[in-house]
């Protein structure tokens, strides 16, 4: 099993250690998942993350993104449409793995995934498909790449519905 360390400058706000601390677990679910995130990201998103280690290691800088993205961590600007569908297919499939075990979790994880969703729909045109112009999925994009219910077989996640209240609220980056 995963540890998860997290910088003690974050632990001056709540909400920032909790947003981290799910980055940081989306990252290692994405790894016990061998979940590669298939989404480009944009040149905007590689300068910003130029001079860490995620400019040498391009499955690292997809899956930071993507986790990012989850958690609402506003350094990932500008996420693309493809982004925003995959990480509710992500999130998605780690509800459908019973990843997020206890009430909190849960609900943290089908909170994100409801705003994500709603997110994603107003932004497809009349018709429903996430690809520009109505068109379908590019080969290799993130909707054609992966099929939902990719973990079929998962238990269905039960009574997942408002967070508690320590789960309200969203971190400054």
């Amino acid at each position: 099993m995963a540890r998860i360390v997290i910088n003690p400058k974050v632990f001056e706000d709540s909400r920032d250690a909790k947003c981290v601390a799910y980055n940081e677990a989306l990252r290692v679910v994405m790894e016990e998942m061998s979940f590669d995130p298939v989404a480009e990201p944009t040149d905007e998103q590689r300068e910003f993350f130029s001079d860490t280690a995620y400019s040498e290691d391009e499955q690292a800088l997809r899956r930071t993104i993507l986790a990012r993205i989850c958690v609402f961590d506003d350094s990932v600007k500008n996420p693309t449409d493809e982004q925003l569908q995959e990480a509710v297919e992500f999130l998605e499939d780690v509800m459908r793995a019973g990843v997020p075990q206890t009430p909190e979790e849960q609900s943290v994880v089908q909170r994100a995934h409801d705003m994500l969703a709603k997110v994603v729909s107003s932004s497809r045109p009349a018709g429903g498909s996430p690809a520009a112009g109505g068109e379908p999925p590019s080969p290799g994009s993130a909707t054609e790449a992966r099929e939902p219910g990719a973990t079929a077989g998962a238990p269905e996640p039960e009574g997942l519905s408002e967070p508690p209240a320590s789960a309200e609220g969203s971190a400054e980056a």
